[in-house]
């Protein structure tokens, strides 16, 4: 047998705050997917990355839907942004069946 090989720990790093800095076309699994680290402070490899990047793609639907239970517009009144998110919330909870 080969040998085995020792399952590192991983750490998120979110070091812009509550403020991602991420634009407007970037893919969020991806985005996200490059803020861990080993728990040593090497960093991950591409595959590494890849696999991370494509457990969050395939959790989109349960992100969305957590998202949408959690929303709340009051939260977003003082922003003209209002319309448009109540617009984007309903094309989330239609795409779930909710």
């Amino acid at each position: 047998m080969g040998e085995s090989k020792e399952r590192k720990k991983l750490i998120f790093q979110a070091d812009e705050g509550e403020n991602p800095q991420f634009g407007q076309y970037d893919s969020f699994d991806e985005y996200f997917a490059e803020k861990y680290i080993f728990s040593d402070g090497e960093p991950l490899d591409s595959r590494e990355k890849s696999k991370i990047s494509t457990s969050y793609s395939q959790k989109k639907n349960i992100i969305s839907k957590s998202l949408v239970e959690e929303w709340n517009i009051e939260d977003y009144r003082m922003y003209d942004l209002k319309d448009q998110l109540s617009i984007v919330m309903e094309f989330i909870k239609r795409a779930n069946g909710l």
